[in-house]
């Protein structure tokens, strides 16, 4: 890869707007994001453009972060999530890889046309 960028950014509309200007600046092949804050409100589409990179993200859900057993009223619905951007103009085969365990994780498998692939994961 010729950049890869990490970044824990409590995505709002205004993070958001950094966040495609620094994807335009930088244009990194890969974007791993955790804690986005997202919610399934929000498009792929508002985040990054269809037309620069392939999004995958797992916002947070009462299935992705349970209740507390020892207080079930309690649920922070707010904050988590993770997102991997791959740029759509890359020469590669993205595969989101299945992952059920309770929490905020997400995997991509990235094919070259060399036939090598690497995976990617992301957790919080």
């Amino acid at each position: 890869f010729s950049h890869l960028s990490s970044s824990n950014p409590l995505l709002d509309r205004n993070k958001i707007s950094e966040l495609q200007a620094f994807a335009i600046q930088t244009k990194p092949d890969v974007i791993v994001l955790n804690e986005t804050w997202l919610k399934k409100s929000i498009s792929n589409n508002e985040i990054l453009p269809d037309s620069q990179y392939e999004v995958f993200r797992n916002d947070r859900t009462r299935r992705t972060h349970p209740q507390d057993p020892d207080n079930p009223n309690k649920f922070r619905e707010h904050g988590g999530g993770v997102l991997l951007a791959v740029r759509s103009d890359l020469d590669v085969i993205t595969k989101r890889l299945s992952v059920s365990l309770g929490l905020e994780m997400l995997a991509i498998k990235i094919t070259f046309p060399n036939k090598e692939s690497i995976v990617i994961c992301t957790c919080y």
